[in-house]
């Protein structure tokens, strides 16, 4: 696993990357992988109850911010967090 932080100037905002070269994310699992209950075909025997993406996502919307799983080629996902930075009063 991989962490980077870098930032970006246009929107300006702090971009926090998780990379992995796991089995990844099936496609059909995308479109809801952020949604209450969520939960791929492979942790159906691990507990759980599907809340860890919802509630990351939950959080960011909170402070503006934005959360997307990408494709790590050749295999694994990047989670892709970007956080505005709002300037001071």
């Amino acid at each position: 696993m991989t962490l980077r932080i870098s930032e970006s100037d246009d929107p300006l905002a702090l971009i926090i990357e998780v990379l992995d070269n796991g089995p990844g994310i099936a496609e059909e699992l995308r479109p809801r992988l952020f949604e209450k209950g969520s939960r791929g075909s492979a942790t159906r025997n691990r507990a759980g109850a599907g809340l860890g993406l919802f509630i990351v996502r939950s959080v960011m919307q909170l402070h503006q911010g934005t959360v997307e799983a990408l494709p790590n080629e050749p295999q694994g996902t990047i989670m892709r967090l970007i956080i505005p930075q709002g300037l001071a009063d």
